[in-house]
């Protein structure tokens, strides 16, 4: 990351960053997982690239060499910033439901604030969202479709995404 600029260099500026893998059971580990991917995200591009040039088995070649293909599309940048916005929306209500004693009032409060954000990304954050991952495409390079031509279901990227998802588990959870 401090290669490609992605990074500041100095004191405690880059303490040891790793991908989260995901719990099953906790909406929040889902969350930090596609927070550190998006943070991460240059760098492991790299380092799949660097995988798939000098992987030691044909299969590490292969699965490398897909997860980058698919971390390159614009399908894949699209559902992992709105999961980033969806789950980042409705993170801390999770958490709170997750206490051992809640006030049941202020729990309500909460619940009722989460739907009217939901509510509010569905009516006039989805333009922003677009914009924000049709500038991480651009930044890395990735084909942005044209939003306005003729849609045609592609079942083979929707089967990728399904293998690529065993990789990746919460990504696309």
């Amino acid at each position: 990351m401090i290669a490609t600029g992605e990074c500041e260099t100095g004191k405690v500026a880059n303490q040891i960053d790793n991908l989260h893998r995901s719990g099953t059971t906790h909406w929040s580990s889902h969350f930090d997982s596609i927070c550190s991917l998006i943070d991460m995200y240059g760098a492991t591009i790299i380092v799949l690239v660097s995988m798939v040039q000098e992987g030691s088995s044909n299969s590490i070649h292969e699965e490398a060499g897909g997860c980058s293909i698919m971390m390159k599309s614009f399908e894949f940048i699209f559902i992992l910033y709105f999961m980033h916005k969806i789950i980042g929306t409705t993170d801390l209500c999770c958490r709170v439901l997750q206490q051992k004693s809640l006030n049941i009032l202020n729990v309500m409060d909460l619940v009722w604030t989460t739907k009217v954000l939901l509510r509010t990304l569905r009516d006039v954050g989805f333009d922003l969202l677009l914009a924000n991952v049709q500038s991480v495409c651009t930044k890395y390079k990735i084909d942005i479709p044209h939003m306005n031509a003729s849609y045609k279901k592609n079942y083979r990227l929707f089967i990728s995404t399904i293998r690529f998802s065993d990789s990746l588990p919460a990504l696309l959870l």
